[in-house]
């Protein structure tokens, strides 16, 4: 499949301004051209979310060379400590991170281009191609730092291979992600569960992404309704949080604890969308799926927002499967459970451990071939994580 098509969708929304595809595929081009990357070689993104980070992201697609995103929160030593290790062409770079990014390439001591965001062109023409085109599976499309199941951050390898099997289990085989989505882009993108679940999958299948302003609860749900957003993906500590806010006004009310209780006991998304009209409201009312990912979730927030007409569906996986092991099927939970297993992978658990093959898993730890070989053996991926699968393929951490 195509990296990216042209067209004149909406591919990204941020606040007052509204990108389409063919604008994307042309400040993809620029910012390829700026770059000079070559094929293989590597380039960092170190900036906050917002439009540029995405077009950096496919400009080094479109020069097939390996993105590098990182936090834009770390410090000097650990960009440093990245920039050593995997010795970068570029770095592409905001104004807000251009001081420590400044100081990590000086303390690096490896001469590398700064790309900084606000010195970019301010317009592009538009291109005659129309696409950036599919490459080889097995090349390396990304390169996420993770400290992993051993010692010090590596850099996790991840194919386009990799990334398209996730994409497969959660829109093809499992239409979680359709065209017509529009996904709310909340968590930093140098994490591989936001990197891939609120941009690569959404764009990649000509969805929508929808950048969040901020993290005030206000820019959150202002976002969701402005533009009806279909699918919120987010973490524990973020539902968690959101799920305090909502029980604590349906506890100032008799009739709204009445209603709760009686929602809770029908347990119907139907029945509760239609007696939660106005929380759906509050939400965009457009929500189908909130996806969740990063660590295990409280089993009476998942209850509370089912009762609230909201389906959270849970995943488990690591930033060396792309992300995903499992995830929970719509309508099929289970409790305690991280969703069955997706076909593109083999799971088992061995000694208590569990173990993945599959299309998803890694190619490796960049130039880190013993400490690779410490975590695949025999094909099979060594997650370090405790769990077992029942007869179902249904997986418990």
């Amino acid at each position: 499949m195509n990296i990216l098509n042209a067209s004149d969708k909406i591919a990204l929304y941020y606040k007052d301004l509204a990108v389409s595809y063919k604008e994307l595929l042309a400040w993809a081009c620029s910012y390829s051209a700026l770059s000079a990357a070559k094929p293989g070689e590597r380039c960092l993104i170190i900036a906050e979310n917002r439009p540029e980070w995405v077009y950096a992201f496919y400009g080094i697609w479109k020069s097939e060379a390996i993105a590098v995103p990182v936090d834009a929160a770390s410090s000097a030593e650990e960009i440093a400590y990245v920039v050593r290790d995997c010795r970068p062409v570029c770095v592409y770079c905001s104004e807000s991170s251009r001081q420590v990014t400044e100081q990590a390439l000086a303390q690096s001591g490896l001469q590398t281009r700064l790309l900084l965001f606000e010195n970019m062109p301010g317009s592009v023409e538009p291109q005659a191609s129309d696409h950036i085109a599919e490459p080889p599976a097995s090349s390396v499309a990304v390169i996420v730092y993770t400290s992993g199941t051993t010692g010090q951050p590596k850099g996790v390898m991840l194919s386009f291979e990799n990334i398209w099997a996730n994409l497969h289990s959660v829109s093809a085989e499992v239409p979680i992600y359709r065209p017509d989505d529009r996904v709310l882009a909340l968590l930093p993108l140098h994490h591989v569960l936001p990197l891939q679940g609120t941009m690569i999958m959404p764009l990649t299948i000509g969805g929508t992404m929808v950048f969040a302003p901020s993290l005030v609860a206000a820019d959150i749900l202002g976002s969701l309704a402005e533009h009806k957003v279909t699918l919120f993906l987010g973490v524990p500590r973020l539902f968690t949080l959101l799920r305090d806010g909502i029980m604590s006004k349906i506890r100032q009310s008799k009739i709204a604890s009445l209603l709760f209780a009686l929602s809770a006991k029908v347990n119907s998304l139907g029945f509760s969308r239609l007696l939660f009209a106005s929380v759906q409201k509050r939400f965009g009312g457009a929500i189908r799926y909130m996806p969740c990912g990063g660590a295990a979730l409280d089993e009476k927030v998942i209850k509370d927002f089912r009762s609230l007409g909201f389906e959270i569906l849970m995943g488990y996986g690591l930033s060396e499967t792309a992300p995903m092991v499992s995830f929970t099927h719509p309508g099929r939970q289970r409790k305690n459970s991280s969703g069955q297993i997706i076909p593109c992978n083999e799971v088992r658990s061995e000694d208590g451990e569990i173990l993945v093959k599959g299309k998803n898993v890694m190619q490796g730890y960049f130039e880190r071939p013993e400490e690779t070989a410490l975590v695949l053996r025999d094909g099979w991926f060594h997650t370090g994580d405790l769990g077992h699968l029942d007869e179902e393929g249904y997986i418990y951490i």
